[in-house]
């Protein structure tokens, strides 16, 4: 199978994790378990680490950018006295 590299570059463009954060389609379970884990150990103030991983173009920077970007709102709205910094 050959791809031509205008097909490649659509692909791409459409995959791009500078879509906005609406765009993303059947990745509710994992926003929602990076959401808590991020919440879980700030609240807590403990490290931790988490391994995402997946093919190329997938949306895992998407993901982990719409998690931080709905933990910002949520500290904003409970405490307006507070940032979040990731």
């Amino acid at each position: 199978m050959i791809v031509s590299g205008e097909c490649y570059q659509k692909t791409k463009a459409v995959l791009h994790s500078a879509l906005p954060s609406d765009a993303l389609v059947g990745r509710t379970a994992e926003s929602k378990v990076i959401g808590e884990f991020l919440a879980k150990h700030l609240s807590k103030m403990v490290p931790g680490s988490m391994y995402v991983s997946g093919a190329p173009g997938t949306g895992k920077t998407a993901v982990i950018m719409k998690a931080i970007e709905q933990l910002q709102v949520s500290v904003h709205l409970h405490n307006r006295n507070h940032s979040l910094l990731l």
